[in-house]
């Protein structure tokens, strides 16, 4: 190890992954010199340890140094699942790349660790490009470019604060340093799929000063509607733990904050419903104009949002 390429650690969680492969592919081929990869399945249908194994030692360079596979008999939740794998963490910087999810090039890394080197961050966060299944085309960017504003020039109190209305800083182009990992703890297991939302607030909370890097740092496979589906009732009961755990333990205006949540609680349910009437869409030019003027809102937002990517992506790759 040397000061200018220390260890850094890259997770990898995986439950029933499709992708699994190329995510490994994108960790094996970044440039860094000096990789721990642990990779943490938590409980999968079909995830052989032995051929995972064997792939990564057909594929890997001599820049993976520690190589550690995790796996789960049964289903921990997201939380529980994180926390096992960064206990087997000892790189200086801790990276995250969910399965089924790559990096945007073979450099990212290299070039994240050099922004942790000359900033001194604790935390730094940066953009995700979401793509189709087969990563050929690109449908959105986030966070917005009025969240990044944010993120550069608000305080961290008064980050916090507007976090509380919508959560932008997104775990999945979230790295640490392990120091803050020594420092703020592990993630809070009363929650099973939340774990990046109330650690950063808890951060925010404690002062800590969070960087926004300017670049696309990952590629994520749109999981689609069924999956916001399926994990939408356990993601509904994490956010009212973190309404009572953490917004109105430590926030002063109470009302607001309660207010705040239901704005967003019924945001959501209508979100939902959007979601599963658009999957039981039925083709023809009037069933789809019905089912646009139904939610005319959440239609025009998408469209919006595939313009306002198309355009945000550009200025990026420039």
């Amino acid at each position: 190890m040397t000061s200018n390429n220390p260890l850094i650690s890259i997770i990898t969680l995986s439950y029933n992954s499709e992708y699994i492969d190329d995510t490994i592919l994108s960790v094996l081929n970044q440039d860094y010199p000096n990789i721990e990869y642990i990779i943490s399945d938590d409980g999968s249908v079909c995830f052989d340890l032995h051929e995972k194994k064997s792939f990564i030692e057909k594929y890997k360079k001599n820049n993976i140094r520690n190589l550690k596979i995790i796996n789960h008999k049964t289903n921990t939740g997201t939380v529980k699942n994180m926390n096992s794998a960064i206990r087997e963490c000892n790189g200086e910087y801790i990276f995250t790349l969910s399965g089924d999810d790559v990096f945007e090039n073979s450099s990212i890394i290299s070039e994240w660790v050099e922004e942790f080197l000359i900033t001194k961050a604790n935390i730094i966060t940066t953009y995700r490009a979401v793509y189709d299944d087969k990563l050929n085309k690109m449908l959105y960017i986030t966070p917005k470019k009025k969240q990044v504003r944010k993120i550069k020039e608000y305080t961290s109190s008064r980050l916090y604060n507007d976090l509380r209305k919508e959560n932008y800083i997104l775990g999945s182009v979230t790295a640490r340093t392990k120091v803050s990992v020594t420092k703020y703890g592990l993630f809070d297991e009363k929650y099973r799929l939340l774990e990046d939302y109330p650690k950063i607030m808890q951060m925010l909370r404690c002062d800590e000063q969070i960087f926004f890097w300017d670049k696309v740092a990952v590629r994520c496979r749109n999981k689609g509607v069924s999956s916001y589906l399926s994990n939408n009732n356990l993601l509904d009961k994490d956010m009212i733990t973190l309404l009572n755990r953490e917004l109105l333990r430590y926030g002063k205006d109470r009302e607001q904050i309660l207010a705040d949540f239901s704005n967003w609680d019924a945001k959501n349910k209508m979100l939902k419903r959007f979601y599963h009437d658009k999957t039981t869409l039925e083709t023809g030019v009037l069933k789809k104009i019905l089912f646009f003027s139904k939610y005319p809102y959440f239609s025009l937002r998408e469209l919006l949002k595939c313009l306002r990517n198309f355009v945000m992506f550009n200025k990026i790759k420039k």
